[in-house]
C-alpha cells in the first residue's frame, strides 16, 4: 500500500484510468475507516463509497468517475492530507 497526497489524487487516478491496467483501486483514510473503491469492468467503471455514506455508482465513464471523485474526496476525506492507495492489477 502506498501513500499519495490529497492534492495529487485526481491526477494519479486520471493516469490509472487512462492506462486501464487495473482491476480495482481503493482509496483509504489514515485510520482506514472510510474508503472509495473504483472497479474497472471492461471500460465501464463502478465507484463504491464506504464511509459517511454507503453508496454505489455503476456504469460510469472516465469523466464521470473523475467528476464524482472530486465531490467524494471533499465528503469522505475532509481533513486528510495523505491518502492510502491500494491497486489490484488485472
Amino acid at each position: 500500500m502506498q501513500t499519495i497526497t490529497k492534492q495529487t489524487t485526481i491526477r494519479w487516478v486520471k493516469q490509472r484510468l487512462k492506462h486501464g491496467n487495473f482491476k480495482q483501486i481503493t482509496l483509504l483514510t489514515f485510520k482506514k475507516d472510510r474508503q472509495i473503491i473504483i472497479n474497472d469492468d471492461d471500460g465501464l467503471f463502478s465507484l463504491d463509497e464506504q464511509g459517511y455514506q454507503k453508496v454505489s455508482y455503476t456504469a460510469l465513464d472516465q469523466q464521470a468517475v473523475i467528476k464524482l471523485l472530486k465531490k467524494l474526496l471533499v465528503v469522505e476525506f475532509p481533513r486528510s492530507h495523505t491518502i492510502y492507495v491500494q491497486v489490484i492489477e488485472k
